[in-house]
């Protein structure tokens, strides 16, 4: 948070809808951005920062249809509606509140969520990753890959255009004024791990240089 104030830049929290409670997302919230004589508001005192931070964007859960949870468009909407009621503005503090939207080509989501609970959110997030092979299970290497895997990559990226037309025409169905955003706040290539690196830790090896005289590439 300290960061983001130094280089000017909007913090963008995300809350744990899958295994934490409303309790704990409204604790981080008045953790956060109250300036009140709470308990919480001051334990952050004592840990060094007399003022709340500004929040800027809140969002109410992450993939709840994958790893967030594997929910349902229709129980992630209630969980939703719980969760944010939460989420609490306190004075000097306007969140914009964020909802869990598609995986990519999920568009059945979009429709439950903006019918459901599009009035109490101000926008719906977007996920998509370009694969080489478009293969989850066999996804392709960052560093080992061919002119057609290099080509198929660019060629998944350019569905990005057709992935926000077809989300906003869903969304404007259910939001006549346009008052929902798209939030696309996931989104680049991803590839298979690294030999010898750790599967479950989020590590991409994407720069690599051919050494001169050698065939296999070099990380830098």
């Amino acid at each position: 948070m300290d960061l983001c104030e130094r280089i000017g830049a909007d913090a963008y929290v995300c809350g744990n809808v899958g295994s934490g409670t409303p309790q704990e997302m409204m604790d981080w919230v008045e953790y956060m951005t109250s300036d009140s004589d709470s308990t919480l508001a001051n334990e952050r005192r004592k840990n060094g920062r007399e003022k709340p931070w500004k929040l800027a964007y809140f969002g109410v859960g992450n993939e709840s249809w994958g790893c967030g949870g594997n929910m349902t468009p229709e129980y992630y909407s209630d969980q939703f509606r719980r969760y944010n009621t939460f989420v609490k503005n306190y004075p000097g503090s306007r969140i914009y509140r964020i909802a869990c939207g598609s995986n990519g080509t999920d568009f059945k989501l979009d429709e439950v969520l903006m019918s459901q609970v599009g009035t109490r959110m101000n926008g719906l997030s977007l996920h998509w990753y370009t694969l080489p092979t478009n293969n989850w299970r066999a996804k392709g290497s960052a560093t080992q890959f061919g002119e057609d895997q290099w080509h198929s990559t660019l060629v998944q990226t350019l569905r990005m255009e057709e992935l926000i037309t077809r989300h906003s025409a869903i969304m404007d169905k259910s939001d006549l004024q346009k008052r929902v955003g798209l939030i696309v706040d996931e989104w680049g290539t991803w590839y298979d791990p690294e030999p010898g690196s750790t599967p479950g830790f989020l590590y991409q090896q994407n720069i690599s240089a051919t050494p001169s005289g050698g065939d296999q590439p070099e990380h830098l």
